[in-house]
């Protein structure tokens, strides 16, 4: 609703007769990065919680997450990859809405300097987290729900991939909450295969990338001599000059 809101909300002051837009305050700039870092910041907390807890365990069965889990060295290095995927988030001064053309009437939402790493990056890290604390789910909230807004964010929508994750997560949420026995208890349920090899890679993978975009985001600052969080550090590269073009 805070996506919509951001992109529709508008209007005509009636004393000064002057135009305003949500999408042009602070709420507009403020909103998407915090829900964000915010739900990212629950996802370390449970990974760290399920580490401390079942460590060292066989697959034991967790009430919280309704289903069986194992904790071990993996939750500890996604949860570091979580805390960087917080830090990296960049260029949330950026944000804005999509001018309307012939072709296109969205209005969505676009963050320019949210490119194609750190959504790969990403990616990877919210499906470690589900695949650790919820992995019954693994297969519909990760691997399904992550690569749904990556298409549209890779083909119609560049730019826009916030505003889809947080479509496509709500409409999700909507339907698992209406039908909770689509994934608990039906022939639809895919269960974890609970091999800690597995486990650990998923992990690591997540961690190497998360590192990798810090890595890159420290070097365009001290390069460019820019703020990640005051301003944008990626306005150099043609992926963020083509969705600032597309912008109101």
């Amino acid at each position: 609703m805070g996506f919509w809101c951001i992109r529709y909300l508008r209007g005509t002051n009636k004393k000064t007769g002057l135009e305003w837009k949500l999408s042009a305050t602070k709420f507009a700039i403020i909103f998407p990065p915090l829900i964000l870092a915010v739900n990212m910041l629950q996802a370390v907390v449970r990974d760290f919680q399920l580490g401390f807890a079942y460590s060292g365990m066989p697959p034991t069965f967790d009430e919280s997450a309704g289903a069986y889990v194992i904790g071990g060295a993996w939750n500890f290095m996604n949860g570091i990859a979580g805390i960087i995927g917080i830090i990296v988030i960049t260029g949330f001064v950026g944000i804005g809405v999509r001018k309307v053309t012939d072709n296109d009437k969205s209005r969505s939402i676009l963050w320019p300097d949210m490119l194609w790493f750190y959504i790969i990056a990403y990616s990877l890290w919210n499906f470690a987290y589900v695949y650790n604390a919820i992995p019954h789910r693994s297969w519909y909230n990760g691997l399904a729900l992550l690569i749904a807004p990556i298409i549209v964010a890779f083909t119609t929508g560049k730019g826009s991939w916030i505003q889809h994750r947080g479509h496509t997560l709500a409409l999700w949420v909507y339907f698992a909450l209406t039908f909770p026995l689509f994934l608990d208890d039906s022939i639809w349920r895919v269960n974890s295969a609970y091999n800690p090899t597995i486990q650990f890679w998923v992990s690591f993978v997540s961690l190497v990338a998360n590192v990798a975009v810090l890595g890159y985001m420290v070097f365009k600052m001290i390069t460019h001599r820019r703020n990640p969080y005051s301003g944008e550090i990626y306005t150099d590269l043609r992926g963020y000059k083509e969705i600032k073009n597309m912008m109101e």
